[in-house]
């Protein structure tokens, strides 16, 4: 409408006047594009802002998850003992890998492989503290937590001495969930013992 009022009214009009209305009908066209297109590009940038932190919120959703269910899991590292509830928190490979090793050799055998009954403690009669350091999830259905552990005593104040050790808890998603699948690499420790033990087993 606007168009065809301009076209109407520049009609009678000859030689500079002519002239300079069009070149100010040009500006005005040249303005409304001008806000059209930064309009355009405003919407898009905010579609990309909001798909990025979508995103970016997705990401850290997964690392919390995955540091919460690493620390829950940490209370069932088979340290000193294998519980029998952990076979809900482990890989059936890794649970009976450890099944076989706590409770088919002789306890003496056990307790003088410190890399198998002292997983993160002495025996100094210390309880593990934990600390999730970070998750790397390597692929879709695996991640290794690294965990720090220091050693407190029952009143919760820090064994003197002990300082802070770090280890390497892996994870498997198995079934939609998050299992245990090894604790720095003892399973296959486990696995190279009872090779040559297997008059025990």
């Amino acid at each position: 409408m606007f168009v065809l009022f301009a076209c109407v009214w520049i009609l009678p009009l000859r030689g500079t006047r002519a002239k300079i209305f069009r070149a100010k009908l040009q500006q005005f066209f040249d303005i409304c594009k001008f806000i059209r297109t930064f309009a355009e590009n405003l919407y898009m940038k905010r579609i990309l802002f909001y798909i990025v932190l979508a995103v970016t919120l997705a990401a850290c959703q997964k690392s919390q998850t995955l540091e919460e269910r690493a620390l829950e899991l940490c209370a069932y590292i088979p340290d000193h003992a294998l519980l029998e509830t952990a076979r809900n928190y482990m890989t059936p490979d890794f649970y009976a890998v450890l099944d076989t090793m706590f409770h088919y050799l002789p306890a003496d055998d056990v307790m003088d492989r410190d890399w198998l009954y002292y997983f993160v403690t002495g025996n100094g009669g210390t309880i593990p503290n934990y600390e999730v350091v970070k998750v790397e999830q390597t692929d879709k259905h695996h991640a290794v937590a690294t965990i720090a552990v220091r050693q407190v005593w029952e009143d919760g104040s820090l064994a003197q001495g002990s300082g802070i050790e770090e280890h390497r808890l892996y994870m498997e998603r198995v079934n939609g969930r998050w299992l245990m699948s090894d604790f720095d690499g003892h399973k296959d420790d486990c696995i190279r013992y009872k090779k040559k033990r297997p008059e025990s087993l």
